[in-house]
């Protein structure tokens, strides 16, 4: 698992950029190193345009978000 263009995308809640990796068929629920999806990614930056454009393109609403490390912590959960 390694973070894709469309991770960097919904990070920075760039819309246009999310829905061009999208078209290039990156795969919407890949979860990253950390076992988060873009759509997780998306919702804790605040990007709502972008969580709707996601949703909007079939992304899974119900897979479950990876907590964060604590602090020390070495690794994440694997994604659910």
């Amino acid at each position: 698992m390694a973070t894709t263009r469309l991770h960097l995308a919904a990070g920075k809640g760039d819309k246009t950029g999310a829905q061009a990796c999208l078209q290039a068929g990156d795969p919407i629920d890949q979860p990253d190193q950390h076992g988060n999806s873009a759509l997780h990614i998306a919702a804790k930056g605040g990007h709502g345009e972008l969580i709707q454009m996601l949703a909007g393109a079939r992304a899974n609403v119900n897979l479950q978000p990876v907590a964060e490390p604590a602090v020390g912590q070495r690794g994440a959960p694997a994604h659910r």
